[in-house]
């Protein structure tokens, strides 16, 4: 990321906060970027449980009180385990899985990580930008949406 980008990204977060946007609603929307990114990054011909596992997940993310409801540790173990296993294989579908477990943060879990950041915005664009450097500045336009007008 360009100095720029990571001011931008900072500010885009600062916004948030200032209008008091749950974290919550930071990781269903980045569940949605990842249900797009997704099919793009995984082979067309790939009919793997582990992909759809990922896919349910995020659907599931994505659906209004999911997070607040579910701790999710058992998917954070799974994710955690799917990133270890493709890293060779697939490595852009493990750095999707490692995209996927800040989905999973709710707010009193990114709280406990002990993280000095607000919220996981920047370890979501960082990771995704390790599968492509194009998507920091599609996160980055992908965030601007949620600050309110």
């Amino acid at each position: 990321m360009t100095e720029d980008e990571i001011e931008e990204l900072d500010n885009i977060e600062e916004a948030l906060i200032e209008s008091g946007m749950p974290l919550e609603d930071i990781g269903r929307h980045y569940s949605l970027f990842l249900l797009d990114l997704i099919g793009s990054i995984t082979p067309v011909n790939e009919s793997n449980e582990d992909i759809a596992k990922v896919t349910h997940l995020l659907r599931n993310i994505c659906r209004p009180h999911f997070l607040e409801k579910h701790d999710l540790k058992e998917e954070r173990i799974m994710l955690w385990d799917i990133e270890k296993r493709y890293r060779e294989e697939l490595p852009e579908f493990s750095l999707m899985a490692r995209c996927a477990i800040y989905c999973c943060a709710n707010k009193a879990r990114w709280s406990s990580s002990n993280s000095s950041e607000e919220t996981p915005m920047f370890f979501m664009v960082h990771t995704a930008e390790k599968i492509n450097s194009k998507y920091v500045k599609v996160l980055i336009e992908h965030f601007k949406k949620l600050i309110p007008s």
